[in-house]
């Protein structure tokens, strides 16, 4: 490598949570659900207040899972084994 060149790599997350608007839930679950799935993520989770859900999809060879959860139910991260989340003991 030169002096003064750049080296760019491309670091995919094993797990993304995003926390949904009304006026981005369209992009969270369309635009970046593909994105995410073709990056390579293993696991997405959207996080909807208003509805007080959890969208949890997980990719994995070559298939898509999809599971809905409340806040008050005890949500696994698969990428995490032993990670499991209760969204309505943290808010």
């Amino acid at each position: 490598m030169q002096s003064g060149e750049t080296v760019k790599s491309r670091v995919t997350p094993d797990w993304v949570v995003e926390v949904i608007s009304k006026s981005t839930q369209k992009i969270d679950y369309g635009l970046k659900l593909f994105l995410y799935r073709e990056a390579g993520v293993r696991e997405y989770w959207i996080i909807n207040p208003a509805n007080r859900t959890v969208m949890v999809y997980v990719f994995e060879s070559g298939r898509e899972d999809a599971d809905l959860y409340s806040f008050d139910d005890a949500v696994p991260c698969r990428v995490f084994p032993g990670l499991v989340i209760r969204l309505s003991d943290r808010l």
